[in-house]
C-alpha cells in the first residue's frame, strides 16, 4: 500500500465517521442537557447533602466546582420541558468519584434509591464515553433527579448529565461503536506505515510520530469507552487518569515531531524551549492524576485543561514562524494540525464552563485527531522519500568516490590501494605478478605519452584473457608492474592463465601496430594461494617473476608450493 492509497483510506475514514456522526444525530431527537437545570450543593455526608433545602442549593456560575467530600446536584424536571415516553436512560461522564447515590422524585411524593459505584460506571459504559442508568418512569410523573457523588475528580460528571429515551441510546451506541472502530481501524494504518518506514530509514521523527499516532489511539479508546472490550474490570480511576495521560502524550510526541521534521535552522531555541516545556508540564500535570491527591481533587483538572493552552500557543508560533519562510514541512504540519488546535481549544473552554458541553465538541476532537494523524504521516511519507533520495544519492556518490580512490586513473584497472586490502591469499586463489619488457627502452625512444598507451593497451589485453579465462581482479601496481588475483583450482589453471596472457600480450603485435605503437611482451610470476599473508604471497610471485627476467624475459614462472 503505497502513501496515495494511504490517503484514499483515511478520506474514506472519515467521510464515513463525519456521516455516522451527522446519521446519529439526524436519526432520532438529541438526548435532553440536564446541567442547566441542576443546582448544586456540598455537604461531609450524603445524608446532609440529601438534606439541603432546595433553597440552599447554588443555581449560579461554577456551582459545580465544590471541594466538599459529597456533592449533590438537583435537577427540577420541571425547567426541561417535556421527557421522552417510556423507559429513559440518565448518561453522564464516568469521571472517577468513590460512589453515586441516584434519588428519583415523583409527583405523587414517592422516591426511589439507585445506588452506583464506580465499577458501575464502567461496566454500564456507553459508546460515546458515558454511562447510563436506567430510569423506570412510574405513573406518577418524574418531578427531580437528585444525584449525590462522593469525591468527584472533576465536575463533568455534572455538566454532562443527560436523558435519553432507552431506545434512542441504544441505537446511538450501536452506530458510535462501530463508528469508533473504524477511527480506531483507521488510526492502525500510520501505525503499520511508520513500523516499515522505520525499518528502511531510522529517523527520530519516526519514532515520535509512531508515539503520537499510539497515544491518539490509546485516547479514542479511553474516551470512547471501547477500552472497556478490551480491559472489562479496569478501574474507573485508572481509565481517568489514563484518558488524560494518553492526550498529554500525544502533545509531547505531536511537538518533537514537528521540531524534527521542520526543516532546521527555523525555529529560534527559545521557541523549541517554549513548546517543549509547555507539554512537559502538560505531562507531568496528567501524572499528577493517577496519584489521586486530596488536595489537588477538582483542582487539578482544570490546571491540566490550562495547560493546554500555553502549548497551543507555543505550537501556533512555530508553525507561523516556519510558514513565514515558506518551509514545506510546515504546510503539511498547518493542514494536519488545524482541525486539533480548533477542536482542542474549544474543549478547554467548554470544559473550564466557558459555554456549553456538547457532543458537537467531542466529535470534532475525535475527527481532527484522525486528521492529524493522517496528515502528518503524509509528511512521513514526503520526508521519507527526500531522506531516501538524498541517502541513495549520498550512496551513489560514496560509491563512485570510493572506485576512485580504487581505480588507476591511466587504465582504469584497480590500483595498489585496493590491492593491500587484501589481507591473505586464501587456498583456492591463485595470484600472478607480470611486468612489461623492456618498458623503460619503450618511454626514452618513443616518449611518456606512447608509454602511456602501452599501458592501457596491455590493460585491455590482460583484462580480455582474465575475462575469458573465468574472471578475477585486474591492478596495476605502479609503472608497468601489473597483478592478478583469481580462483585458481590448481596450479594447472594458475599455469594457464599466465601463459595465455604472456601469449595474447605477444600476438597483439598487429593490433598494437595498428596504433603506432611498438611491438611489446610481458613477463609473468605467479604463486598458488596457501592462506598466506598476500605480502608473503606477493614476495614469492615477485621472485619467480625475476626469474622469468633473468630467463630472457617474455616467459613465465612459479614459486614452488
Amino acid at each position: 500500500m503505497g502513501v496515495k492509497r494511504l490517503f484514499l483510506w483515511a478520506a474514506f475514514a472519515l467521510a464515513a465517521a463525519l456521516a455516522g456522526f451527522a446519521v446519529a444525530g439526524s436519526a432520532a431527537a438529541r438526548p435532553i442537557a440536564l446541567a442547566g437545570a441542576t443546582c448544586a450543593g456540598g455537604a461531609d455526608s450524603a445524608e446532609a447533602a440529601f438534606g439541603i433545602a432546595d433553597a440552599r442549593l447554588d443555581c449560579g456560575a461554577g456551582r459545580f466546582n465544590r471541594r466538599d467530600r459529597f456533592v449533590r446536584g438537583r435537577i427540577d424536571l420541571s425547567k426541561i420541558g417535556h421527557l421522552h415516553p417510556g423507559q429513559l436512560v440518565w448518561q453522564t461522564d464516568p469521571t472517577a468519584f468513590d460512589s453515586m447515590l441516584i434519588r428519583l422524585d415523583y409527583a405523587d411524593g414517592s422516591q426511589r434509591l439507585v445506588d452506583v459505584d464506580s465499577q458501575m460506571a464502567v461496566r454500564n459504559w456507553d459508546a460515546n464515553g458515558n454511562f447510563w442508568v436506567p430510569i423506570q418512569q412510574e405513573a406518577s410523573a418524574l418531578t427531580a433527579i437528585d444525584v449525590v457523588v462522593e469525591r468527584p475528580q472533576s465536575a463533568a460528571v455534572f455538566l454532562r448529565m443527560q436523558l435519553s429515551s432507552h431506545g434512542e441510546a441504544a441505537g446511538r451506541n450501536y452506530s458510535r461503536i462501530l463508528l469508533y472502530m473504524l477511527i480506531c481501524g483507521t488510526l492502525l494504518v500510520p501505525i503499520v506505515y511508520d513500523l516499515l518506514f522505520y525499518r528502511v530509514l531510522r529517523a527520530r521523527f519516526m519514532i515520535w510520530h509512531l508515539g503520537m499516532t499510539v497515544g491518539t489511539l490509546l485516547y479514542v479508546l479511553f474516551n470512547s469507552g471501547l477500552i472497556m472490550v478490551i480491559w472489562p474490570d479496569i478501574p474507573s480511576r485508572l481509565r481517568f487518569a489514563a484518558l488524560f495521560f494518553a492526550m498529554s502524550v500525544t502533545v509531547l510526541c505531536m511537538a518533537q515531531f514537528s521540531l524534527q521534521v521542520l526543516e532546521e535552522g527555523l525555529i529560534s531555541r527559545p521557541l523549541r524551549r517554549a513548546l517543549l516545556w509547555s507539554a512537559a508540564v502538560n505531562l507531568v500535570l496528567a501524572g499528577l492524576l493517577f496519584l489521586d491527591l486530596e488536595v489537588l481533587r477538582m483542582r487539578l483538572l482544570p490546571l491540566y485543561l490550562l495547560s493546554v493552552l500555553p502549548v497551543i500557543a507555543a505550537l501556533v508560533a512555530v508553525l507561523a514562524a516556519a510558514l513565514l519562510q515558506k518551509s514545506r514541512a510546515a504546510t503539511f504540519l498547518a493542514a494536519a494540525y488545524a482541525g486539533l488546535i480548533v477542536a482542542g481549544a474549544a474543549q478547554v473552554f467548554a470544559s473550564l464552563g466557558l459555554f456549553e458541553l456538547s457532543e458537537t465538541v467531542d466529535e470534532a476532537v475525535y475527527v481532527a485527531l484522525v486528521i492529524l494523524v493522517v496528515g502528518s504521516s503524509a509528511r512521513v511519507g514526503d520526508r521519507f522519500l527526500i531522506i531516501k533520495g538524498e541517502r541513495d544519492r549520498a550512496r551513489i556518490t560514496a560509491r563512485k568516490l570510493g572506485a576512485m580512490a580504487n581505480s588507476d586513473g591511466l587504465t582504469g584497472l584497480l590500483n595498489r590501494r585496493a590491492f593491500d586490502q587484501n589481507r591473505r591469499l586464501t587456498t583456492g586463489k591463485a595470484l600472478l605478478v607480470a611486468d612489461i619488457d623492456r618498458f623503460k627502452t619503450i618511454n626514452d625512444s618513443f616518449g611518456h605519452q606512447r608509454g602511456d598507451a602501452v599501458l592501457c593497451h596491455a590493460a585491455r589485453v590482460i583484462e580480455k584473457v582474465v575475462a575469458e579465462h573465468g574472471g578475477g581482479q585486474v591492478f596495476r601496481l605502479g609503472g608497468e608492474e601489473f597483478a592478478v588475483l583469481f580462483s585458481a583450482g590448481g596450479s594447472d589453471s594458475m599455469e594457464a592463465l599466465a601463459e595465455a596472457i604472456r601469449r595474447a600480450i605477444e600476438e597483439s603485435a598487429d593490433a598494437a601496430s595498428a596504433y603506432d605503437m611498438p611491438e611489446i611482451t610481458i613477463s609473468v610470476g605467479g604463486v598458488m594461494g596457501e592462506g598466506q599473508l598476500m605480502h608473503v604471497a606477493f614476495s614469492d610471485a615477485d621472485d619467480a617473476l625475476y626469474r622469468a627476467k633473468d630467463g630472457g624475459r617474455n616467459r613465465c614462472e612459479f614459486a614452488a608450493s
